[in-house]
């Protein structure tokens, strides 16, 4: 989910506004969610305000979120350690894998990142 502002134009970035980040991974919360969608009120206000990614199951799907988005609500979910094992870019959505290099630019809160390919394609020199 990409941080509550807008975007800057990729053209308009430069390497003086990037930091170099390597994606470290984190543990993720997972729990099944049935067919019907139905769960708890606590969970589902986690579900509508933080990545989420849903692998069908029968009846249902496993849903994982980073696990620091569980905090005080833990009870609902499993731990699954490294199970949050990849970010995206937030200009070309490729994956960022554990040990990879990105770079990030600040979002309010969170930040914006950016893969090899897409920081390829910014303007050469400038700040």
């Amino acid at each position: 989910m990409p941080p509550p502002m807008d975007k800057p134009e990729l053209a308009r970035l430069t390497d003086a506004m990037l930091e170099a980040y390597t994606f470290p991974g984190t543990d993720a919360a997972w729990l099944l969610v049935p067919d019907d969608g139905a769960v708890a009120p606590q969970v589902q206000e986690i579900l509508d305000h933080v990545p989420s990614r849903w692998y069908p199951t029968g009846g249902g799907h496993r849903v994982k979120v980073p696990w620091w988005a569980v905090r005080g609500r833990e009870n609902y979910f499993q731990r699954e350690t490294k199970g949050w094992d990849h970010e995206h870019c937030d200009y070309c959505e490729a994956a960022v894998k554990i040990g990879e290099q990105c770079w990030t630019i600040p979002a309010g809160q969170g930040v914006w990142i950016i893969c090899a390919a897409c920081r390829d394609q910014m303007p050469k020199g400038g700040a």
